[in-house]
């Protein structure tokens, strides 16, 4: 279970950095029967070229990313749509093998006002440079654990079990005061 990342804020609590919510899409490849259909279904949401989500599904690995820092509303949009789509139409004729894993994607509101004193994280969600990375080991959660049962090569709903919770990392106030910073 992924923890979120501790907020960077001014001196009134006003974020200069968050994480929010969002969601990693990923395939079984081994799941997928037609990778045309599949990708051409996929592409308008995830914004990509039908032809780069084929190289992404097509294979024979269990899991295998095919985007991040998918915004939730797309996500539940992605779900909707395929249920309704695999409603309609002949069992050998649905998409399956596509799940999403809940993350976590740094957000910077304020944009460049002071992105020189913040810095910026890495793919890995660690500081990488300025305050994001002077201060990653507070600013960093603590993942937690959890375990869930599969059959048939498919998660069993409700089955997760947590064993340790998340514990969110802890929140930076600057003494920085945005509007001031914005004017100056």
């Amino acid at each position: 279970l992924m923890a979120p990342r501790g907020s960077i804020t001014d001196n009134a609590g006003n974020p200069f950095a968050r994480s929010v919510d969002s969601y990693r899409v990923v395939v079984d490849q081994k799941m997928i029967t037609n990778p045309t259909k599949t990708a051409n279904f996929l592409a308008p949401y995830l914004q990509m070229k039908s032809d780069e989500i084929i190289q992404k599904i097509t294979g024979s690995a269990r899991w295998f990313e095919v985007a991040k820092n998918i915004k939730p509303n797309i996500w539940q949009k992605i779900k909707i749509d395929l249920a309704n789509y695999n409603l309609s139409v002949t069992r050998d004729q649905q998409i399956v093998g596509i799940f999403a894993e809940k993350m976590y994607s740094r957000e910077y509101p304020s944009g460049e006002l002071v992105a020189s004193l913040l810095g910026f994280t890495n793919d890995a969600g660690l500081g990488a440079a300025g305050l994001e990375s002077a201060w990653d080991n507070k600013l960093s959660g603590i993942n937690g654990e959890a375990a869930i049962a599969t059959g048939f090569g498919t998660r069993i709903p409700g089955s997760q079990k947590i064993f340790k919770q998340a514990k969110a990392g802890t929140t930076l106030r600057l003494t920085i005061d945005r509007d001031v910073q914005f004017v100056a």
